[in-house]
């Protein structure tokens, strides 16, 4: 039975040694360097005893703070002191850590914004040039001797809408998505389980790299298009070989994120690089559609510019799974068996004494060393099933990657059910990015804020029951946009659904803190693969209630999405069952 500890800062060490003297208490055993201090404390106590009282305000001079404590100590242990003017800079380096992340997810997501339209023109370009080839070679405007790299004047853009041409097209894309998947699927536990004994730096350079290098890859194969198949396109799947796929680097972002940051701000954290990630499409869309006029090769090029950019800064990052060594006597020092602590504990059933110890945060599942000799498959099974909890925690991310996968299907139920037009269904997503901007830069950080410093709730609770409100205002948005029949019903459903948003980033905060921060990474490998294996499985599902109910009449249509509210309601119910002491 796992539970959720709560957060009390223990006192420091002088404080807690002060309070036993007041209560002529003994204190229990001391580690080395803290008899060192103690000692240094008596023998000063000691000896300004016996002074003369004409030099007694000397010696309260030199009485010893905490500081010259420390000081001593240390010169007795061969260390330097404890303050120094670096020390500032140290405290800061957390912030720029951030920071820095931000402006990579940020440059990493508008190049392959900026990538992505136009690699989706040069790929129809090519298709669309070898099919009136090969059946009607009136349409070409250039031949092979003269047209332009990746086909882009062959044939008017007109022609190219045909079935054939777009079934092409879709095979392209599916074969694609389906040897990313395997590769994650595949590589995600052993990369993060790597990650979390070797570090974290190594495997994300490694990530921006292969990114960089699968998308060179397909510009290659697209630029000598005549001299090789466009299905060579799909090797850059082999990207995954070296890092794991695109989504297993976004979650080792989230695992450095989380080393840098306190539990406290730990979501809020999450909010911003959500944020950053959100703003590229708001921005880029618009800039890439304008420079397309020109050349789509022109947004291409720029797209992997700056993906290098990206990759230069992540050479800036630093390593951070060293400063989350976890001491094996950090939880023995001072424990606080106080009924009060029993009020922040979160467990699954059982309810504990009043004398349950209060652990410190991010060590309720016992880090043992010994774990890596097991096979990668026993370690996920005694990481996840052992502990049913996170079980619980993680289960809503079986919609979250299909959720941001449904783009397609709802530009396809806009158009069946509301007779929009392509370009006005997309101004939907706009309103969708612009809300998620709004509620995770300024509504969530204020509520969270609000809760744990005002409200003195743990974060924790905090972000359990955040997640259980964020989860059903996505149930019920996900619902009534299935059921919408007129423009407005759609645009407030849509809004509705934006609001609970934020349910991934609260449970992922919230499966954070129930496990060593040197699993973070292992973690976050499982909720990626818990991502995957929910998308492969849910949108084969969503594809066949859309069919289902363009069969059975215009109503049905929006079946997809009652699905995904259905899943909802079960997944936020099962929240419920973690219940807060």
């Amino acid at each position: 039975m796992s539970s959720l500890g709560c957060q009390t800062k223990p006192p420091s060490f002088f404080t807690y040694h002060a309070t036993l003297l007041s209560q002529n208490l003994s204190p229990p055993a001391l580690k080395p360097v803290e008899s060192k201090v103690m000692v240094h404390i008596n023998s000063v106590r000691h000896t300004s005893v016996h002074k003369s009282s004409r030099r007694r305000v000397q010696h309260q001079l030199e009485e010893p703070t905490e500081s010259s404590i420390l000081l001593s100590s240390n010169e007795q242990s061969g260390t330097a002191g404890v303050f120094k003017p670096d020390d500032i800079k140290i405290r800061d380096r957390p912030r720029r850590t951030l920071v820095l992340l931000f402006a990579i997810v940020f440059l990493q997501v508008c190049g392959e914004q900026l990538i992505e339209a136009p690699r989706t023109r040069i790929v129809e370009s090519i298709f669309c040039y070898r099919f009136y080839e090969k059946y009607d070679p009136s349409k070409i405007l250039h031949g092979r001797d003269t047209v332009a790299a990746g086909a882009v004047n062959g044939v008017d853009e007109s022609w190219c809408k045909v079935d054939a041409i777009q079934s092409d097209m879709a095979n392209l894309a599916s074969y694609q998505q389906i040897f990313d998947s395997l590769m994650s699927l595949l590589l995600a536990l052993p990369f993060g389980m790597a990650a979390d004994k070797f570090g974290r730096k190594p495997f994300l350079i490694s990530g921006f790299v292969s990114s960089l290098a699968r998308w060179v890859w397909y510009e290659y194969v697209c630029w000598f298009w005549q001299q090789q198949s466009i299905y060579w396109t799909l090797l850059s799947s082999l990207n995954g070989l070296f890092a794991g796929s695109t989504t297993v680097l976004y979650n080792l972002i989230f695992v450095v994120v989380s080393d840098v940051t306190p539990q406290e701000e730990q979501t809020n954290a999450f909010f911003r690089l959500g944020a950053a990630s959100l703003f590229p499409l708001l921005l880029i869309p618009p800039l890439s559609a304008w420079s397309m006029r020109v050349s789509p090769w022109l947004p291409s090029s720029a797209g992997l510019l700056f993906l290098l950019v990206a990759l230069f800064l992540a050479m800036f990052v630093p390593e951070t799974l060293k400063n989350q060594e976890h001491d094996p006597h950090e939880a023995q020092d001072i424990i606080n068996t106080s009924p009060a602590c029993n009020e922040c504990l979160m467990e699954t059933g059982t309810e504990y004494p009043q004398t349950q110890p209060c652990t410190p945060n991010r060590e309720q599942i016992t880090d043992d060393s010994s774990v890596y000799e097991d096979s990668w498959l026993q370690q996920t099974k005694n990481f996840v099933f052992k502990y049913w909890t996170l079980m619980i925690i993680l289960l809503p991310y079986t919609e979250h990657l299909l959720i941001s996968g449904t783009s397609q299907l709802q530009v396809q139920f806009l158009s069946r059910r509301l007779g929009f037009t392509i370009s006005q269904a997309t101004l939907f997503f706009s309103l969708r990015a612009g809300c998620s901007i709004l509620l995770f830069l300024v509504v969530l950080p204020r509520l969270s804020t609000y809760m744990t410093r005002e409200q003195r709730w743990s974060t924790q609770v905090k972000d359990l029951y955040l997640a259980r409100v964020s989860i059903f205002l996505q149930a019920a948005g996900w619902t009534g946009t299935g059921m919408a029949t007129n423009t407005l019903f759609v645009a407030v459903s849509m809004t509705v659904s934006t609001l609970g948003s934020g349910t991934a980033l609260f449970l992922r905060s919230l499966a954070a803190s129930l496990v060593p921060s040197s699993r973070l990474a292992t973690l976050f490998s499982v909720i990626s693969v818990i991502d995957i294996v929910g998308s492969m499985l849910g949108a084969p599902i969503l594809a066949a209630a859309f069919g289902w109910g363009m069969r059975h009449g215009t109503f049905w249509v929006g079946m997809p999405f009652d699905l995904i509210g259905l899943w909802s309601v079960i997944c936020g119910g099962l929240l419920f069952t973690v219940k807060t002491h």
